[in-house]
């Protein structure tokens, strides 16, 4: 048995620096809460200086935020929910290049609790470190932060502000889709309002005077563009 001993001690040796590894990893590794929604920001300044903004929704639907991924560019403006995760990266003609983000509310912390500040940063495609919202969710307020990103091969520096709100994920309890779906509906009942409205203005005594049929005619009309001045507020957002 004293023969095999120091092979039995150098195996517990091995075990231990394993365990050791892998216990320190796992204080690196963020843990993913039930529910939770990872979001990825990519800010592209390939195709000039106003930057597109792309977001990677995990998972790309459900979780425990409502919010869905905006339409690719219009991510400049994000609604999360307080117990997801984010990051930011960006995109440069050339590919090398620093990145600076500056909050001006400095409402993050990273996946241990420990404050964040106002200041984050990376290089070249590599995300930011991941940060989870350390505020109360509020729909009404807009946290506007600025981008700023230096092209090292280009010596060219390109900056943005966009914007990011700390929902609560439920307190509207519709999707911006499910709104654009209903005024798809709104607005195709309006425009067949207003065909029925013609057709009946050439009925006798359907209205009280012609006055009235062009009025009421006038007015569907005055909804489909009421609903199409919603769409495009929608589409901008």
């Amino acid at each position: 048995m004293s023969r095999h001993q120091p092979c039995f001690e150098k195996w517990q040796q091995r075990f231990a620096v394993m365990f050791a590894v892998v216990g320190g990893l796992g204080l690196l590794i963020p843990l993913r809460t039930q529910g939770q929604v990872d979001w990825v920001v990519t800010i592209n300044f390939k195709n000039g200086d106003t930057p597109a903004y792309t977001v990677d929704r995990t998972p790309t639907t459900g979780g425990s935020c409502m919010y869905e991924a905006p339409a690719d560019g219009n991510a400049y403006r994000l609604e999360i929910c307080p117990h997801d995760t984010i990051s930011w990266r960006a995109l440069t003609p050339k590919g090398m290049h620093d990145v600076t983000i500056f909050h001006e509310d400095a409402i993050f912390k990273d996946t241990q609790g420990n404050p964040l500040g106002h200041w984050m940063r990376t290089s070249d495609a590599s995300p930011t470190p991941v940060a989870t919202p350390s505020v109360p969710p509020n729909i009404n307020i807009e946290h506007v932060y600025s981008v700023a990103v230096y092209d090292r091969s280009g010596k060219v520096l390109y900056a943005h502000d966009p914007k990011l709100i700390i929902g609560t994920g439920t307190a509207v309890g519709v999707t911006r889709e499910q709104v654009k779906e209903q005024l798809g509906v709104v607005d195709k009942n309006a425009r067949e309002l207003v065909k029925q409205l013609q057709e009946a203005a050439k009925t006798p005594q359907f209205f009280k005077s012609n006055d009235a049929a062009k009025d009421a005619e006038e007015d569907a009309e005055k909804i489909r563009k009421l609903v199409e001045e919603i769409q495009k507020k929608l589409a901008t957002q």
